[in-house]
C-alpha cells in the first residue's frame, strides 16, 4: 500500500509538470495530489510525534499551492500563510 502512494505522488506530479494545464480543476487536483499522498505515505508508516508535524507540514503546503492556482490575486496572503505554517512546522520536525 506504501508503494502506491508513491505511485501516485510521482505519477501526478509528473502528468502535472507535462501536461502543465493549470486549467481548473485538472491541474488543482493534480498538484494536490502530488503532496497529499506524499502525506498519506508519511501518515501510514508514522512511529513519532515528529512523523505526525511533517503530515500537518505537507499538508499546509498543498492547502498553499492549490490557493496560489485557483486565485493568485485574492488568495496570495492565505497562501504565504500556508507556507509560513507549514515551513515552522518543518523547523520544529527536523
Amino acid at each position: 500500500m506504501k508503494n502506491l502512494f508513491l505511485m501516485v505522488s510521482a505519477s501526478s506530479a509528473l502528468l502535472y509538470w507535462l501536461l502543465r494545464l493549470p486549467v481548473l480543476p485538472f491541474g488543482v487536483c493534480l498538484k494536490w495530489l502530488a503532496i497529499i499522498s506524499l502525506a498519506a505515505f508519511v501518515w501510514q508508516q508514522r512511529q513519532s510525534w515528529q512523523e505526525t508535524l511533517l503530515v500537518v507540514a505537507l499538508c499546509c503546503h498543498s492547502v498553499g499551492d492549490v490557493l496560489l492556482d485557483w486565485d493568485r490575486t485574492k488568495l496570495f496572503l492565505p497562501a504565504v500563510g500556508a507556507f509560513m505554517v507549514g515551513h515552522v512546522l518543518y523547523l520544529v520536525t527536523f
